[in-house]
């Protein structure tokens, strides 16, 4: 009896679980739930960003079994779309409005501050007739600044959210979504900036049209394109229709079998399975186990592929 080495197995959990996590990441952040990216989550005090940073450290505690699930509070802060606000002498605008990125965003008297690392992207584009007006408002310190964000490497082990030992500040490393001046009086927008993270982020929630692939990969006597044919049939479909109905939904189940001469398959099974849902690979099982090959010259056997792609991953 053929076993899949442990090794193995760890991988396809781990690939597994990775598929799940981000749909389920895709799907928050498509929602109108608070911290989604139509509704970012307000950091509107200290407290708030204390809460963040609490989360991110529980999740890094090198005393967790990385086994054990990640908690929902560690999972929120780590997708969570965030809004901060900078008041008019926490930030600084250069010649041709041009944010100064090179240096921190301070807010709340000091006790906050936003690291921006990559600083492509930061300047507004107004037309000229008012850029002048805009330009002398910021110099007098009449504006401040919204900074959509996500956190910067939150799947690493290097913690977005960092303490200044001298001041005790705490500090947030922010992948920018878009900037925009406001009206320090009134909170109206002047001007925004949308930056490439946001165009990437928007093309992911929205990945296109689901594609179904199937491809068969075929040894001995059997025929790989009859046998492509036969797999590829309404009962497989059938199986993969809720992902490829789904909004975002994408996944690949790999399938080995053993096939007589009389194309009958037995000994059907999974070796691989990204999607998020396990009972879409059990279904892909039964309905290859129930198919039936053109008789072949001698018996063989067969790997076949089913896939829900999209176009832009």
């Amino acid at each position: 009896m053929r076993t899949t080495p442990p090794l193995l197995v760890s991988l396809i959990l781990t690939a597994s679980a990775a598929q799940a996590a981000s749909e389920d990441d895709r799907a928050f952040l498509a929602s109108d739930a608070v911290g989604a990216l139509t509704s970012p989550k307000e950091l509107d005090g200290v407290a708030a960003v204390q809460q963040v940073c609490e989360a991110l450290t529980e999740g890094l505690d090198p005393a967790r079994d990385p086994d054990d699930p990640v908690p929902e509070a560690v999972q929120a802060a780590r997708r969570a779309v965030y809004r901060l606000v900078i008041p008019p002498k926490g930030f600084e605008v250069g010649p041709g409005l041009q944010l100064r990125l090179e240096r921190p965003l301070v807010t709340f008297g000091g006790s906050v501050t936003l690291v921006v690392l990559d600083r492509s992207g930061g300047t507004f584009d107004v037309p000229p007739a008012t850029a002048p007006a805009l330009a002398r408002q910021v110099e007098e310190a009449r504006t401040a600044l919204e900074v959509v964000f996500r956190l910067e490497g939150t799947d690493s082990d290097l913690s977005p959210c960092f303490g200044h030992p001298k001041s005790g500040a705490r500090g947030l490393r922010a992948e920018p979504l878009s900037y925009a001046l406001l009206d320090a009086k009134t909170g109206a927008v002047l001007a925004r900036i949308r930056t490439r993270h946001l165009a990437r982020l928007t093309r992911w929630l929205r990945p296109g049209a689901a594609q179904v692939e199937v491809d068969v990969q075929a040894k001995g006597g059997v025929d790989p394109a009859a046998a492509r044919a036969a797999l590829d049939g309404e009962a497989a479909r059938a199986c993969l229709e809720p992902v490829a109905s789904s909004p975002a939904g994408t996944g690949m189940a790999s399938l080995s079998a053993q096939v007589d001469a009389q194309g009958r398959l037995t000994n059907v099974k999974a070796e691989l399975d990204s999607f998020a849902d396990e009972a879409v690979a059990r279904c892909l099982v039964a309905a290859v186990a129930q198919a039936r090959l053109p008789r072949g010259k001698r018996p063989g056997s067969l790997t076949a592929r089913f896939a829900v792609e999209r176009g832009d991953e």
